[in-house]
């Protein structure tokens, strides 16, 4: 495993941190705290269904979520058109990656306040399919309670 290099900031369950490697790794800050390993289901669950390309590549390691290094930058810039997708992430936590992709890099709670914009977007995003059986029956697993009915 790659040596840390510095702190890159706090999130309200986490804190990441730069590695050498360029990858960057989230600790968790609190020990009932899941969302190193919902984020990895996200990441696979969306690869198996083909959107991968949306999110930031991440792994779980021993130490805790390894992912790309996404630049946030472009998130201060106001006149910036994001394609609709980014409506779906929670507090449009976007940013660029190395090789110039527009990811989410921040989607343990993928779950947006705003459910109609969510239920039509997912319907599209995630394959249009029946909610019921394939992958995005896979993906509301991860959500116990919600229904696109």
């Amino acid at each position: 495993m790659s040596q840390i290099v510095k702190k890159l900031g706090n999130g309200g369950s986490r804190i990441a941190y730069l590695l050498k490697s360029g990858y960057v790794l989230k600790v968790h800050r609190y020990r009932a705290t899941r969302d190193n390993q919902v984020e990895a289901r996200i990441y696979y669950l969306a690869q198996k269904m083909g959107v991968g390309h949306h999110f930031a590549r991440c792994r779980l390691s021993p130490r805790g979520l390894v992912m790309e290094y996404v630049d946030t930058s472009i998130r201060d810039d106001p006149g910036r058109g994001f394609p609709w997708w980014v409506r779906l992430i929670d507090k449009y936590q976007v940013g660029l990656t190395r090789d110039g992709r527009l990811v989410a890099y921040d989607y343990a709670n993928l779950w947006p306040q705003e459910p109609t914009i969510w239920y039509d977007g997912l319907r599209y995003f995630l394959l249009k399919e029946d909610s019921t059986k394939g992958p995005l029956a896979d993906t509301l697993r991860l959500f116990p309670g919600v229904s696109l009915k």
